[in-house]
């Protein structure tokens, strides 16, 4: 591929990860968390896609497929083998500030509940408690953070108190995995098959997944809520003719051999 094509590839990849950034962050995972996972499935597609004779690749081809090291690649493989558990995620700075604003004795009332504290005039103080347990990030975007997550509330003299022990914006059963687990990941396995399939086959006809995209340019303004509203209404009625369609292929199979089958339409607006 040419460093041109490389460089609109990585551009539109960009856009891509801006919107799941925003649901990580909205999570409370952070960038280390999210690189941790990335290297571990170029690490596990370098070794399970490009191997020879069935064998999984080699440590140093994967080195050199994935610009990883092959210490590091030998740890990804080692930490992977025999397990499909996601990599663990660690707690952010809002996170570990919010826990130990419910255990440690500094910060608690005599009954163990956690005080409300000042933001720096008096000991204990929030800025005290993020000295202690947010490394160095500055207490006053903490509490911003804090309150845009709605886990502390500040009175009329800035003192602030916890509302919750955990630090989660979105539910992530209801909002985070089907966005990634439903959505995210059936737009690029559909993807990647067409690519990979139409590669293998070359000139040979195929079946492609199917892949549609209805676009409408320049919606004016006024308009958008309309549009919404047909593409609902329109949309609700495909995916029911289409689950009356497909009812009875469900859990039909004459094999032990069975798959999922998932059909997503998702509305969005590119501004």
């Amino acid at each position: 591929m040419s460093d041109q094509a490389q460089e609109k590839l990585l551009e539109l990849l960009f856009r891509v990860l801006r919107p799941l950034v925003h649901l990580l962050i909205e999570s409370g995972i952070g960038h280390r968390e999210f690189a941790e996972v990335a290297k571990r499935a170029y690490v596990d597609v370098a070794s399970k896609n490009y191997g020879i004779r069935g064998r999984d690749t080699n440590i140093s081809r994967v080195a050199v497929m994935t610009g990883l090291t092959r210490k590091e690649v030998k740890r990804l493989r080692d930490e992977s083998a025999g397990s499909e558990s996601p990599a663990e995620v660690k707690q952010l700075p809002a996170g570990r500030v919010l826990q130990f604003w419910h255990t440690d004795e500094e910060f608690l009332d005599s009954e163990g509940s956690p005080l409300t504290l000042n933001f720096s005039d008096e000991e204990p103080s929030f800025y005290r408690l993020t000295r202690k347990y947010a490394g160095d990030i500055p207490a006053g975007a903490l509490r911003t953070e804090l309150k845009r997550a709605g886990a502390v509330a500040e009175d009329e003299n800035g003192a602030l108190k916890p509302l919750r022990r955990e630090f989660r914006v979105l539910d992530p059963e209801a909002q985070f995995e089907w966005a990634l687990g439903r959505t995210i990941y059936g737009a690029m396995a559909n993807s990647k098959y067409n690519f990979f399939e139409r590669k293998a086959q070359g000139s040979k006809k195929f079946a492609l997944w199917p892949s549609r995209i209805v676009e409408a340019a320049r919606v004016g303004r006024d308009d958008v809520a309309h549009v919404k509203e047909i593409v609902s209404k329109q949309s609700m009625d495909f995916c029911e003719s289409l689950d009356d369609a497909m009812e009875p292929y469900s859990e039909n199979s004459s094999s032990d051999a069975s798959t999922m089958v998932r059909v997503a339409v998702v509305y969005f607006e590119d501004s």
